[in-house]
């Protein structure tokens, strides 16, 4: 007998820093509306194709029942996800900058998870390498109340301030397949999302360059081209994107007139002068025998960014390849207001578009990479049924960027699953935070201490 596999692209979109949108529960399903998503997102104009949407009748879930203690095991597994990958990533080149989002990469994951067998090789690996529950239902209600939180975090921004967010993601699937009802009930409930329909097979570029233009469209632009040409082909039958965008004012922005050039040292030995902003105030500080912390909020206080500055003298990829969970809740959890004389460079980072499979990999993601039964069951159907044939994970890329300058931070990232199926206070002693020279950075959010974006600056 001979046997066919097919291709599904699920392509997982996290873009932080720019928009809002109010999210909208109720079903999407006409023709006259059919760009339009019920998180009020619309396919742009001008694109080559106009999909046609369909969702689960199943109300979006406002809140979620995970509590606290759920939510911050949920919040806690990702961190340390990215701690063990960001170590693995840094050892292709260390001395190169890098920016990622943990945020992204679990819950392009946590979209794909619905699709798989509780006793299968994907499902187990999903919780071994990923710290997904195996509890389906207990891991989406966590995974809905950690991006809930996150959405908190950017509400009732202060008067003429930035600080906005929007959350979107969606399914897409080749017009001659469909989506099993529980999946779609689930990605419906949990995630907003439903599926829309392109001639993926049949019009290849045509439908990655509509894909694309959503993405960039919901990304203020700062993710574009995510699926590369050829990445869809003849035998791709689903892809599934999910984007957050989002743009933060510091609480105390910097002034432009203290910013000036100063030299930093690179991790590769070579030096540049950067524009780096100064500023003495009270931050968040905390110190330890190898670094030193410092955390500044934005503005509404309930999304941060934390750097962790190496002792002078600490070789940069031995630091890097050391950084474990413990020095991150070291520094988060040490922090106290303390009198600072701050210099921070300006920057700009884009990493990616990267292969991440060869980390996952060694994370121990094996099973699901290979072509060797139906990883994903419970997700398609073709004429009615199941398909049956085998379902793989071909390739995981991975894309960010961030921005940082006086004002505040703008940043984007994108991840894509390629399957296949077969205050006051007293005076205190100045103490100096420069950063001439390479360290690590954290976007996060305050109640829970989630990672939503992390990176090295490395070279300037």
């Amino acid at each position: 007998m001979r046997m066919y596999h097919y291709t599904l692209a699920a392509l997982l979109v996290m873009a932080m820093f720019g928009c809002s949108a109010d999210k909208d529960d109720e079903v999407c399903n006409c023709e006259e509306e059919d760009t339009v998503l019920p998180s009020g997102k619309t396919v742009p104009s001008g694109t080559a194709l106009t999909p046609a949407f369909q969702f689960s009748d199943v109300a979006y879930q406002v809140t979620s029942t995970a509590g606290a203690e759920g939510i911050q095991a949920r919040v806690d597994a990702a961190n340390a996800f990215y701690v063990a990958i960001a170590q693995k990533l840094a050892d292709a080149d260390p001395n190169a900058n890098f920016a990622f989002s943990p945020f992204s990469v679990q819950a392009a994951f946590g979209l794909l998870y619905p699709a798989t067998a509780a006793d299968g090789a994907a499902a187990k690996e999903f919780v071994a390498a990923l710290g997904f529950d195996a509890d389906q239902a207990a891991f989406h209600d966590a995974m809905h109340g950690h991006q809930l939180a996150v959405e908190a975090a950017f509400a009732n921004p202060p008067a003429e301030k930035t600080l906005t967010y929007s959350l979107v993601n969606q399914v897409w699937t080749d017009e001659s397949f469909g989506l099993q009802a529980e999946y779609l009930d689930t990605i419906k409930k949990y995630y907003n999302s439903g599926v829309g329909v392109l001639p993926l097979r049949a019009s290849s570029e045509d439908s990655r360059t509509t894909i694309n233009a959503f993405i960039a469209g919901n990304t203020n632009d700062l993710i574009k081209d995510l699926i590369p040409a050829g990445a869809i082909t003849s035998d791709t039958s689903m892809v599934l994107t999910n984007s957050v965008y989002m743009l933060a004012d510091w609480l105390q922005p910097f002034t432009k007139e203290n910013s000036s050039p100063a030299a930093f040292a690179n991790a590769d030995g070579t030096s540049s002068t950067p524009v780096t902003m100064h500023a003495t105030d009270y931050f968040q500080y905390a110190e330890t025998s190898d670094f030193q912390a410092l955390s500044m909020d934005y503005v509404g206080s309930k999304v941060a960014m934390l750097v962790v500055l190496p002792k002078a003298g600490t070789q940069f990829a031995a630091f890097v390849a050391d950084f474990d969970l413990e020095d991150y809740r070291a520094a988060v959890d040490g922090l106290a207001s303390s009198q600072v004389k701050l210099s921070l460079p300006k920057f700009s980072i884009e990493w990616g578009t990267n292969s991440i499979k060869e980390a996952l990999q060694g994370m121990g993601m094996v099973e699901t990479f290979s072509p060797t039964t139906n990883h994903f069951p419970k997700l398609l159907t073709k004429d009615g049924a199941p398909v049956t044939t085998d379902t793989w994970i071909q390739d995981v890329f991975h894309k960010a960027k961030v921005i940082v300058d006086e004002k505040g931070t703008e940043a984007a990232a994108a991840t894509a699953i390629v399957v296949g199926e077969t205050s006051s206070l007293p005076p205190q002693d100045e103490i100096a935070f420069t950063v001439d020279r390479p360290a690590l950075f954290f976007i996060y959010e305050t109640t829970y201490k989630g990672i939503i974006f992390a990176g090295r600056i490395a070279k300037l």
